[in-house]
């Protein structure tokens, strides 16, 4: 058995487990949502294509990486 933890909360996953870095591979409505919140818990980001469904979105990630010094 390995290290695996189950959760129904996004944000409790990340305060709980504390990522260096997490691979968001969700739908693309989310990315950017799911990206600021890494990064706004201090973790790396490696995001699936596309970055984000719209470009305000997809600024709002790029503002996000500049924001907390990530990754992404």
């Amino acid at each position: 058995g390995g290290c695996y933890a189950e959760f129904s909360d996004y944000a409790d996953a990340l305060a709980r487990t504390k990522p260096d870095a997490v691979c968001i591979s969700t739908y693309a409505e989310t990315h950017a949502g799911y990206a600021i919140a890494a990064m706004e818990a201090g973790a790396h980001v490696f995001l699936e294509k596309p970055v984000a469904d719209n470009l305000a979105d997809c600024e709002r990630v790029i503002n996000g990486v500049r924001a907390a010094a990530r990754a992404l």
